[in-house]
């Protein structure tokens, strides 16, 4: 902004303005309104492009900030599920245990996966569904009816028809 300032004195100047201070001058105010009917043309025509910039930029910031949140998640989730084998692998006494019993699978538990998408769509910011359904390792059907319960609860809101038919062009964001 201070560089359009600069060639804008600059190109006055060499037209012949000058800012003069002599008290016998008379004071043109049809002049002095016509430089401020100039600058604010000016200014009208450059702030939609500068809000325009400014807000594909922060946009821009918000979806890598959104990617590298999800993958931050996913690597931090990777370490708790080590730490919880590794832990069931020890009993009350704070010896190993080596019987296979501590590698059973996490039954499908409603509640899980409604807190994991919801945790995962607050990292994310945006999230489309198949890249949830990933997440969670779901069926897109299955992830579709957890994220339509979440929007039920008013925990995410939607962008898109919320059909199962238009799955693929639904993006869910945190609220």
């Amino acid at each position: 902004m201070v560089v359009i300032i600069i060639i804008i004195s600059n190109i006055l100047y060499q037209k012949g303005f000058r800012i003069v201070y002599d008290s016998k001058l008379g004071i043109d105010w049809v002049a002095t309104g016509t430089i401020a009917q100039y600058i604010a043309a000016i200014a009208s025509l450059l702030i939609p492009i500068v809000v325009l910039f400014l807000q594909h930029t922060l946009e821009k910031n918000r979806i890598a900030v959104g990617d590298s949140n999800r993958e931050l998640l996913e690597e931090v989730n990777k370490y708790f599920d080590k730490i919880k084998i590794l832990t069931e692998l020890v009993n009350e006494n704070g010896e190993i245990i080596i019987d296979g019993g501590a590698f059973e699978t996490i039954e499908e538990d409603s509640l899980l996966y409604k807190e994991k998408t919801l945790k995962y769509i607050n990292v994310a910011m945006i999230a489309e569904t198949k890249n949830v359904a990933e997440y969670l390792g779901l069926n897109i059907e299955k992830t579709f009816e957890i994220l339509k319960d979440l929007v039920a609860e008013k925990s995410i809101s939607v962008a898109g028809r919320m059909t199962i038919d238009n799955v693929e062009n639904i993006v869910w964001k945190k609220k």
